[in-house]
């Protein structure tokens, strides 16, 4: 798809992969607008990137979206490209923690529920010009579960299949729908966790070119490998992000 001169709008875009998409759209001649919850972030990245369009929302709050939704209709009039990208990971086991019902709504809310809800209040914004799209964060663990993140596997894998039936139901309506597999990346997110982490901007510049070849699942780096061993082992698979 062409990516030249797009409005776009990036959940969890002040940190991470959502600020080295931004960073690569604007590339692209884009007027992006990113989102986040934090302040100190907020305010660092309007210091930094002058030429983007920073906000505050909470994606899990439906006063917020229709703030958001009502500013990008009123500025900009439409809207090309939504990413969502924020989300959220706890790692826990749930036989043993007491809070894990808390953290599954969290994550559940935060990864599918407000995904989705958000989506569906922004699409009149998309659907008024050809050529727009949706891009869904999910994540390799979306297919390959680790047996310490029951509840972000989940979520993902939920993602995931909203997808895909979203891309059914919008794919005469100018609309195409985009996911994304990145691997571990290196975020604040991910903190101490694994090794061998992939860059968030190689992520970013990754997903910006598969998305210019139309190709609708994305498979960042090494989760090429890892989703052929699935296809052709699906146990080996299994086994190596078991205790990942």
């Amino acid at each position: 798809m062409e990516l030249k001169n797009k409005i776009a709008f990036i959940t969890g875009g002040t940190s991470g992969i959502g600020l080295e998409y931004a960073k690569e759209l604007l590339n692209e001649d884009c007027k992006v607008i990113v989102c986040g919850r934090n302040e100190n972030q907020i305010l660092e990245v309007k210091n930094k990137y002058k030429n983007l369009d920073v906000v505050k929302c909470d994606i899990t709050k439906e006063t917020d979206i229709k703030k958001i939704h009502d500013y990008i209709a009123k500025k900009y009039g439409h809207l090309d490209l939504l990413f969502n990208n924020a989300g959220i990971q706890f790692n826990y086991n749930f036989v043993e923690d007491d809070k894990a019902i808390e953290k599954v709504r969290t994550e559940i809310d935060i990864n599918l529920v407000s995904q989705i809800n958000i989506t569906k209040k922004i699409l009149n914004l998309l659907l008024l010009k050809e050529g727009s799209a949706i891009i869904n964060i999910a994540s390799a663990l979306a297919k390959v579960p680790k047996q310490s993140a029951i509840s972000y596997c989940s979520s993902k894998a939920g993602l995931m299949n909203f997808s895909r039936v979203l891309r059914y139901q919008l794919e005469d309506k100018g609309v195409k729908v985009f996911t994304v597999y990145p691997p571990l990346v290196d975020t604040a997110m991910t903190k101490g966790r694994g090794k061998n982490k992939t860059t968030p901007e190689s992520v970013a510049k990754s997903v910006i070119q598969a998305m210019k070849k139309d190709r609708y699942e994305i498979a960042v780096g090494k989760v090429n490998l890892l989703f052929g061993i699935h296809r052709l082992i699906p146990n080996l698979a299994y086994k190596i992000l078991k205790n990942e």
